[in-house]
């Protein structure tokens, strides 16, 4: 008789902040809510509906996630509901199964600077944030080719979409690996 499978699941609803990684470090806690220890897991399901929010918090979110997954070696499925954007999209990648509903909208962009308006930074100062931010550049099109197992040209390529993707598009990228039909529930696999 095959043992039963355990599903932890994880909901990464609102902005992505310091909060966010609070509660999944929580869910993985020696007692979960759930009554299911993390040794017992044998698929997580992360279900995401987010506008973005801190590139930085999502990192650690990815690299908490992607060490539990080594050590206890459960599988990761990512579930798209409303919108998975910014750094929710990076974050939707951890799934090696990434399913949507039908009417779910998908948004990526390249890390852009915000100017504030304040007043002028000195040189060093701006050169030290450029180089910075081509850190964080790095990371996330390494993910992105990574995860959807991409030449750095073509991650690069999609993430400078910079803008909402359409079906062809996540499917052409391999972005969604299958569909949940809300209605029926019925689901359709793509990859």
């Amino acid at each position: 008789m095959a043992a039963r499978q355990k599903v932890k699941t994880l909901k990464i609803f609102g902005e992505i902040e310091d909060n966010t990684f609070e509660y999944v470090f929580e869910t993985f806690s020696s007692k979960p809510e759930d009554g299911i220890p993390v040794s017992k897991i044998t698929h997580l399901d992360i279900f995401i509906n987010t506008g973005g929010g801190s590139l930085l918090t999502c990192f650690a979110l990815m690299d908490y996630i992607t060490y539990m997954q080594n050590i206890y070696k459960f599988t990761i499925r990512t579930i798209g509901v409303g919108v998975v954007a910014s750094a929710g999209f990076f974050l939707f990648l951890l799934g090696s199964n990434r399913i949507t509903f039908p009417r779910c909208r998908f948004l990526v962009h390249e890390h852009l600077e915000v100017v504030d308006g304040v007043g002028a930074i000195p040189y060093d100062q701006k050169m030290k944030e450029i180089k910075e931010d081509r850190k964080m550049h790095k990371i996330y099109i390494d993910w992105v080719a990574i995860k959807l197992d991409l030449p750095m040209v073509e991650a690069e390529k999609l993430v400078k979409h910079n803008g909402w993707l359409d079906q062809s598009t996540l499917l052409k990228y391999h972005v969604i690996t299958g569909q949940i039909d809300a209605k029926s529930g019925k689901f359709t696999k793509f990859v």
